[in-house]
């Protein structure tokens, strides 16, 4: 439907409003830069990244799955178990990588605020405390 709608009525989206509009946190302005992040050529490389590997396993699931059990003809009940418990076990893996990678990458953000310790979230700036504690 979303892609019916925006076919029929596009909105020409300016994107170098994204570029100029947004202003990013910690850019060179404010006396600090910014990451690889941020720079075209790292978004072009993601993007390319996205569409290559995105584009592909959306096919791979919508054709080449169900093409390649095609020889199979009509599943009996072994066949229909096999192949239910396949989708349901990717099912529960994309949930659960999902949820646990995002944890994992910030998991010392949440320990910062399960311990009420802000330098925890970044340790170079626990050393740096200690250090200059010290002096």
């Amino acid at each position: 439907m979303c892609t019916l709608i925006s076919v029929l009525k596009p909105q020409n989206f300016d994107w170098n409003v994204m570029r100029t509009g947004i202003k990013l946190f910690g850019t060179e302005e404010e006396g600090t830069k910014s990451g690889p992040e941020a720079t075209d050529e790292f978004l072009l490389t993601a993007r390319e990244w996205i569409i290559k590997y995105g584009c592909g396993g959306t096919i791979f699931l919508l054709l080449g799955w169900p093409l390649a059990v095609l020889p199979w003809g009509d599943f009996s009940k072994a066949c229909y178990a096999i192949w239910t418990s396949i989708a349901v076990m990717w099912g529960y893996l994309a949930a659960i990588v999902i949820i646990t990678l995002p944890i994992y990458e910030n998991r010392n953000t949440f320990w910062a605020v399960l311990t009420c310790n802000p330098s925890a979230s970044n340790p170079d700036a626990k050393s740096s405390t200690i250090e200059t504690a010290a002096a």
